[in-house]
């Protein structure tokens, strides 16, 4: 699958649209469950591990996951031309990924771009359904689309609702 170079700038005009993430609630059942599984995990560090720096640890993780679930919403602009993908005032050129999937999560859309380079992160571009079509129609002209297996990690995350 040959990429096609960034010179050879696309005749599909460029797309622009803005999202904003789902509003997410979690009951009481859910932060019940939430603690009620790291108080097992803690109770393990402390009594069968006997480490304090896990504790800490999790303690720290606990806490990361309660923050994320108050944070507020937020509204993305995305504009795809043949200069890359800007998503809010940043660029992100083709160059810099080898090839694109598109995943569904909980009725939402997203393309996930995959880097060159092993340590860089995905992008994850989340989108309309009716844009759909025409975003991966764009991107196609630059790089290879590719099927995307969802991961056991993929299946926890969507089970935990994060």
């Amino acid at each position: 699958m040959s990429r096609k170079s960034n010179k050879t700038k696309s005749k599909l005009p460029e797309i622009k649209w803005s999202f904003k993430e789902p509003k997410r609630v979690y009951s009481a059942k859910w932060y019940l469950l939430m603690i009620g599984f790291f108080a097992a995990l803690i109770l393990i560090a402390i009594f069968v591990i006997k480490s304090w720096l896990t504790v800490a640890l999790f303690v720290i993780v606990l806490t990361a996951v309660l923050i994320s679930t108050k944070r507020p919403r937020e509204k993305v602009k995305f504009l795809i031309n043949h200069d890359g993908i800007f998503v809010n005032e940043s660029l992100y050129k083709f160059e810099r990924y080898k090839f694109f999937g598109i995943r569904e999560l909980n009725g939402y859309f997203s393309i996930v771009l995959f880097p060159v380079k092993k340590l860089e992160t995905e992008l994850v571009i989340n989108f309309k359904e009716e844009l759909g079509e025409q975003i991966v129609d764009f991107l196609a002209e630059y790089l290879p689309l590719q099927q995307l297996e969802e991961s056991l990690v993929d299946r926890i995350i969507q089970k935990i609702g994060l």
